[in-house]
């Protein structure tokens, strides 16, 4: 059937989106009898999914069809001449397969900020294009109508995530996160405090290192795992930090997508600054709390109806505070969500495979 290509932010290690990446390409692959590529796959997750790693720009040629993958890539950084230029790794790709007449798809995306009228109809042109087109939630339908697309083009959806279930997680993941965690103490309720900053960045380290050790350093009901996102660039100073603020804390080295989430659904709770960490909580059945570097995180934890869990990072850590008091003493009102948002949203997030069936059945097949 020839090649299909799968395309999105799994250029750099970045847990969220390698974990996209391949929930699509394991339904993909069980669906096309030709190749499956992925034009630009971080090194860390070769072999990891059934996707080939494909050659970067040379791969736009010889494609039978493509789809775009869920992640938040179609912005502008608010209008910086960086974000502006980098959104060309989807926008060029998009123009190509335009001009080849070849189909394309986008799925489960998200969108914004959009700051530049350069970036907005970037983001448009490739929206346009597309055969099929949902976003992750109704903000993004929204900031893709101010840039141009028009709104009967546009289905909404909920992130791909959303859709994954303990059954999905595969069994030498959970293996080896079992191996990390070793037997749970009798008595002891899990806390993953979840970091992505870089090393030579420890300003948000120490934050949430300072806040958690105020609340639980040494309570004995709780034991502390630190997990990491983007490479272990901040392992010496999450150690140092928790030494610290948090003795007897856990600190995990960076694992793959797969073992990253099955540490998460072995946890009682989830404290992160990250989206796809809260959200994978959730799909777990874990309570998350977001403080938060990006607006697009607000909008997830109002979806699911813990906004009381989140809120934007800053220097003020007392939410954090309020969120693990509450672990501590009341763990049924800190896992509350809303009970509607739990049985639609997963149908929802299945919703963007059922688009990609349909897609290649009336472009492709």
């Amino acid at each position: 059937m020839g090649k299909l290509l799968l395309h999105g932010c799994s250029q750099i290690n970045n847990f969220g989106d390698v974990l996209l990446m391949d929930l699509l390409a394991r339904h993909v692959a069980a669906r096309w009898e030709g190749r499956v590529v992925v034009p630009w796959l971080v090194e860390a997750a070769h072999g990891t999914m059934p996707a080939e790693a494909g050659r970067g720009w040379r791969e736009l040629w010889g494609v039978r069809a493509a789809v775009f993958g869920g992640g938040g890539y179609l912005n502008d950084g608010g209008g910086a001449a960086s974000s502006v230029r980098r959104l060309l790794r989807y926008s060029v790709p998009a123009r190509v397969w335009r001009a080849m007449g070849v189909p394309y798809a986008v799925v489960g995306v998200g969108a914004g900020p959009i700051g530049s009228k350069t970036g907005a109809a970037r983001i448009a042109a490739v929206c346009r294009g597309a055969k099929r087109l949902c976003v992750r939630d109704t903000a993004t339908a929204e900031l893709l109508v101010k840039a141009g697309v028009p709104s009967a083009a546009i289905e909404v959806t909920a992130d791909l995530v959303l859709s994954l279930t303990p059954g999905d997680v595969p069994a030498e993941a959970t293996a080896a996160a079992e191996a990390l965690l070793g037997p749970k103490p009798e008595g002891k309720r899990r806390l993953a405090v979840h970091t992505s900053k870089s090393g030579g960045d420890g300003h948000q380290i120490q934050r949430l290192a300072e806040a958690v050790g105020e609340v639980v350093g040494g309570d004995e009901r709780v034991e502390v795992c630190w997990i990491f996102d983007h490479g272990n660039r901040s392992l010496d100073e999450v150690r140092a930090a928790a030494d610290k603020h948090l003795p007897g804390a856990r600190v995990i080295p960076h694992q793959p997508h797969w073992p990253t989430v099955a540490l998460i659904g072995a946890m009682d709770g989830v404290l992160t600054t990250k989206l796809h960490v809260g959200i994978t909580a959730w799909a777990m059945g874990v309570p998350a709390c977001g403080f938060s570097a990006h607006i697009k995180s607000k909008r997830f934890y109002e979806q699911v109806g813990r906004q009381r869990f989140q809120a934007d990072y800053s220097d003020d850590a007392t939410p954090i505070r309020q969120w693990l008091q509450e672990f501590l003493d009341s763990p049924a009102t800190f896992a509350e969500e809303d009970a509607s948002a739990r049985e639609a949203l997963p149908r929802l997030a299945r919703q963007n495979l059922e688009v990609v069936d349909a897609f290649l059945d009336e472009h492709v097949r």
